[in-house]
């Protein structure tokens, strides 16, 4: 067994709680809903580990579906009896992911702590921890016994961290805000006068990072802010993704490039993002 095989499970827990934040972010629905990444522990208990029977195929399946029809990641899985997938319990566990999911998001939009949004989008139905609570009952391996237990207790410590950052942060903290606060990934010490790579990342992921030259993409209403914050009742969605932008936007040392299109996926965008207006660009 992997001394860290619990960062791995921690990540894909903390795919699902980036998928509620931003219910349109890919990076975070592939991984989430092919989760568990580490599949070793199941493969020495004999036990088989769980699977929405969602490949790569499926996944893009679904995304193309999400941009077909206006919605988000969420709202197409839990629409997934209408999707072109051949399996059936592919489907059916689709549409529970999406739904479930849904429910974490809805409440985290009437208010609920962060902390709350952060425990229930790991343990609901078919989520990372129930994964690994089966495993721990099933299993009789005393290895996989042990790092099974790791694994959970790693999911308990997340919990806990996000009861710490809503204690500390208080009404200023954010799903985005805790997200940002637990990234695994650590800079390699580059400089950005060092750093010849070119990154493809999310805002989120970006946050502490410098580039010689930014662009950023969609700048669009509907996109940046995303419909979600638009259509939301709470008055702080939009501000926190005002605050994405800025995190966007100094991110460049020397060059800022910020892009909108007339039409995306043949139909016309709702225009260039109010942001980039009150930035006086």
């Amino acid at each position: 067994m992997r001394d860290r095989c619990g960062r791995v499970d921690v990540q894909d827990a903390l795919a699902h709680v980036a998928l509620v934040c931003n219910p349109n972010d890919a990076r975070a629905f592939r991984r989430a809903v092919s989760s568990p990444t580490d599949r070793e522990q199941f493969r020495a208990a004999g036990v088989p580990a769980p699977s929405r029977g969602c490949g790569a195929a499926g996944q893009r399946t679904v995304v193309a579906y999400a941009r077909e029809m206006g919605l988000d990641l969420i709202e197409a899985c839990a629409c997934a009896e209408q999707i072109a997938i051949r399996s059936t319990a592919a489907r059916a566990a689709l549409t529970l992911f999406g739904r479930e999911l849904r429910a974490v998001r809805d409440e985290l939009d009437t208010g609920p702590s962060i902390a709350h949004a952060v425990i229930a989008a790991i343990t609901f139905t078919g989520g990372p921890v129930a994964a690994y609570q089966a495993l721990l009952e099933q299993a009789g391996d005393v290895a996989v016994l042990r790092d099974t237990t790791r694994v959970l207790e790693d999911l308990r410590s997340l919990c806990r961290a996000a009861h710490s950052y809503e204690r500390e942060q208080g009404p200023a903290g954010t799903l985005a805000g805790f997200l940002d606060g637990t990234r695994a990934e650590q800079l390699d010490g580059l400089t950005a006068e060092q750093d010849d790579r070119l990154t493809i990342s999310t805002i989120h992921a970006a946050k502490g990072t410098e580039a010689r030259a930014v662009y950023v993409l969609a700048c669009e209403e509907r996109r940046l802010p995303s419909s979600h914050a638009i259509d939301s009742d709470r008055p702080r969605a939009i501000e926190e993704e005002r605050r994405l932008f800025y995190v966007a936007l100094t991110r460049a040392k020397d060059r800022l490039v910020l892009s909108t299109s007339l039409e995306r996926f043949g139909s016309p965008t709702a225009g260039p993002s109010r942001f980039v207006g009150e930035a006086g660009l």
